[in-house]
């Protein structure tokens, strides 16, 4: 059974690119009760955010939940659109996102089941927000939760000739 993995996520080495607050962005990653959010994230110059989150050991991501806030202060924002998820690699840029085909790609705020195929040994996730769902200005997301299965690790140092 998949578990929410947000505990294994490296928040030192994760990053997120055009956001308000380029530190309290974490705050979407609290983990609490499922649909009762913690924090918000907003892009700040324009729609589109880059998520990288950095995974401490590998993990089978089974499904990712991206919600946004359902009522909204601000009449230039909106949740999320269409969101392009890219497996591992290196830290990628704007201009990088759209030249790189993704692992997958998803509609809309929810839960969304992930390829198992695609998404079996995640290190890291690259989550491009390439659009939200009312075509303003700026893209609100209230929760960020990965779900899966931490990977066994074997250590090589333990293992004994044969």
């Amino acid at each position: 059974m998949a578990r929410d993995v947000g505990d294994l996520i490296d928040v030192d080495a994760s990053e997120c690119l055009n956001a308000t607050d380029p530190r309290g962005w974490t705050s979407v990653l609290a983990r609490g009760t499922l649909g009762e959010p913690a924090g918000a994230l907003a892009s700040d110059d324009d729609h589109e955010l880059l998520i990288r989150l950095v995974f401490v050991v590998p993990v089978r991501a089974r499904a990712l939940v991206i919600r946004s806030p359902t009522t909204r202060a601000d009449a230039d924002v909106s949740g999320v659109g269409t969101v392009r998820v890219f497996v591992n690699g290196q830290a990628m840029g704007f201009e990088n996102v759209a030249r790189r085909k993704p692992a997958q790609t998803l509609e809309g705020a929810g839960e969304h089941a992930l390829d198992a195929t695609a998404f079996d040994r995640v290190r890291a996730l690259t989550i491009f927000v390439e659009s939200n769902d009312k075509g303003t200005a700026r893209t609100v997301i209230s929760e960020i939760r990965v779900f899966g299965d931490a990977l066994a690790s074997t250590d090589v140092a333990a293992l004994k000739p044969c």
